[in-house]
């Protein structure tokens, strides 16, 4: 037992060091050539209304995006829809559907997230109009595989494709499209009676398979590697991770669900921010003035406070579940608030 607890210490420690391997510099200089920033988007509300934590929490379906070693507790078929709106007319949303495989101890998923990035009016160089309109989007679509082993160890895997559209019927440039490959891995440990659930997630492990024409950078994907814990106490869930990306600062993630009525009704609380925003938010305080101190580098979806609910509810053997979630945004370049319902079926 205290040799299990002890991992996940180190395993924190590990994330918390590799947060400084990376000058700012660097940081930024990977942000310009990472690509697929929607993969790093919250699509599951109840995860992003507990701060966007999702290491070590027990999701059922929805954690196919938090972490598919989650997939590997569920003993019935899943299906889930989730909206989001991210700023402007730039909305998304996933659908995913999850069972377990035949008799076996296998269960599987598969998903697709899809972003839509609005409409524009072409223009030539010269900015004249093209009499044609433009309908950027993003789309992945995945499959995954988990199942508990070693008892009380669940391990999983998604397998991703990546594609994204900048124009339509090459109005711009000849190559305006980008695709990639890519996998997550995860891991999730319940100790004895379930109390606490440690996990390790690592997302967007792959390439890109096809960059832009006379991208000149290497192209490469936003990945990361969360770990932290879920804690259940009676009617109380309390959850912690770290998370470090290649073209991010360090994550801080923490949220607390509550069973305000039996296990239908749930409220839930969290945060997220980075360690570069966490510095500037101090470095304002400090100083009272926040226009000389306004941050230069804005990567993180951030929130200084989440709020959620959740609604379950069974009718005849199937339950349903709606989550609805919503972040308030600091030092941030998108919109100030930001929105995410989710609804899922078992049966």
């Amino acid at each position: 037992m205290r040799n299990n607890n002890f991992y996940l210490p180190v395993i924190l420690l590990i994330i918390y060091m590799l947060s400084y391997c990376d000058v700012e510099i660097d940081i930024q200089n990977k942000v310009s050539s990472t690509f697929f920033p929607f993969l790093k988007i919250d699509y599951d509300a109840r995860s992003f209304s507990m701060g966007s934590t999702g290491a070590g929490i027990v999701n059922n379906i929805a954690g196919v995006f938090s972490n598919p070693a989650s997939l590997g507790y569920i003993n019935k078929k899943y299906t889930m829809i989730s909206y989001r709106p991210v700023i402007l007319d730039i909305q998304g949303g996933v659908i995913a559907f999850a069972s377990p495989f035949d008799s076996s101890s296998w269960n599987i998923a598969v998903n697709m997230i899809y972003l839509s990035h609005g409409k524009f009016s072409a223009v030539d160089q010269n900015n004249r109009p093209l009499g044609v309109d433009i309908h950027p989007y993003s789309i992945t679509g995945g499959f995954s595989i988990s199942r508990v082993i070693a008892g009380s160890l669940s391990a999983g895997a998604t397998v991703k494709g990546i594609y994204e559209q900048l124009n339509e019927k090459n109005v711009i440039s000849n190559k305006s499209s980008i695709s990639g490959l890519a996998a997550d891995i995860g891991l999730q440990y319940k100790t004895i009676a379930s109390k606490i659930v440690y996990g390790i997630m690592f997302r967007n492990i792959g390439v890109v398979t096809s960059p832009y024409k006379d991208y000149e950078k290497k192209s490469s994907l936003p990945f990361s590697v969360s770990a932290g814990f879920a804690a259940t106490l009676p009617s109380v869930i309390f959850a912690f991770d770290l998370e470090k990306a290649v073209d991010d600062y360090l994550l801080y993630k923490s949220g607390v669900e509550f069973s305000i009525y039996r296990n239908y009704i749930y409220t839930r609380i969290g945060s997220n921010i980075s360690q570069n925003d966490l510095e500037q938010l101090i470095r304002i305080l400090k100083s009272k003035d926040d226009s000389a101190n306004k941050p230069s580098f804005y990567k993180s979806d951030a929130t200084l406070l989440n709020f959620g609910i959740g609604i379950n509810s069974n009718v005849n053997n199937i339950s349903f579940c709606v989550d609805a979630g919503i972040g308030i945004r600091v030092l941030s370049s998108q919109l100030p608030v930001a929105f995410i319902i989710s609804l899922s079926a078992g049966f």
